[in-house]
């Protein structure tokens, strides 16, 4: 996998992370303490949490083939 895919990847995972955060946290607010209303400071705290996420796959990426082994060692420094 090329790099600039493997950052597109990471983009879109980033993406939906935060999506996916902010919809849960929407929906769990409106149905515990509705008048609580999102301020900036939590959606970058939110924001960057995502982003550090995101960035993990990083673990991952290699840009030759790997052996089994090392693809093990990687996705449990992953986990």
């Amino acid at each position: 996998m090329k790099l600039s895919e493997f950052v597109q990847k990471i983009m879109k995972d980033f993406l939906m992370i935060f999506a996916s955060i902010i919809i849960i946290i929407t929906i769990l607010r409106q149905m515990y303490y509705p008048p609580m209303a999102f301020d900036l400071k939590s959606i970058y705290i939110i924001m960057a949490f995502s982003f550090i996420s995101a960035l993990i796959g990083f673990i991952l990426y290699s840009p030759h083939d790997l052996s089994e082994k090392k693809m093990r060692i990687r996705m449990v420094i992953h986990f």
